[in-house]
């Protein structure tokens, strides 16, 4: 076992959204097992991405950009992800296999609850697709699960990334 360097890292809480992948928790074992740095986990309210780095609860964040806070670093992005509409079984969009931005207009959309910025919110769950047509948001989830469960129950469609959506297989969605 070797001695840490004085001031050398030795513990890491990172927080994070949603789901945390393999290749993610395949680098904190890393960090264990060549760094001796114990890494700590804490799930993030999925509407609330920067409270708890900002007010020192974690020490870094997993969250999606786009990032504005001068406060904030942002350090390894992810590659950009396809979005898709998860929607239940009964949806009309329900057998579609591609769905235009502009038919977003066409669905009630959920969007997240916490305290992120607007402009986090918004490219989360746009108010307007591109052409300037409203986009209906009339419901809210503050967890991954819970957005699943509107989508799959009710008349509500979520956006969520191909990972989230790979990972969440669900025989109520499509």
């Amino acid at each position: 076992m070797t001695v840490p360097c004085e001031g050398a890292l030795q513990e890491l809480t990172v927080g994070f959204i949603g789901m945390v992948y393999e290749e993610i928790t395949r680098n904190f074992r890393a960090l264990h097992d060549k760094h001796e740095v114990v890494v700590g986990v804490q799930d993030l309210p999925l509407g609330s991405p920067f409270s708890a780095v900002l007010n020192g609860e974690v020490d870094a964040a997993i969250a999606e950009m786009p990032v504005h806070e001068s406060e904030l670093i942002v350090g390894f992005r992810f590659p950009a992800q396809d979005q898709l509409l998860a929607v239940g079984l009964d949806h009309p969009s329900a057998h579609r296999t591609v769905i235009d931005v502009e038919e977003l207009a066409e669905v009630d959309l959920l969007h997240r609850i916490g305290d992120a910025p607007a402009y986090w919110k918004t490219a989360r769950t746009p108010a307007t697709t591109p052409s300037g047509a409203p986009i209906t948001s009339s419901a809210g989830f503050t967890s991954l699960e819970q957005g699943l469960t509107l989508a799959a129950t009710g008349d509500c469609a979520g956006l969520v990334c191909r990972p989230v959506a790979e990972r969440s297989l669900r025989g109520d969605l499509h």
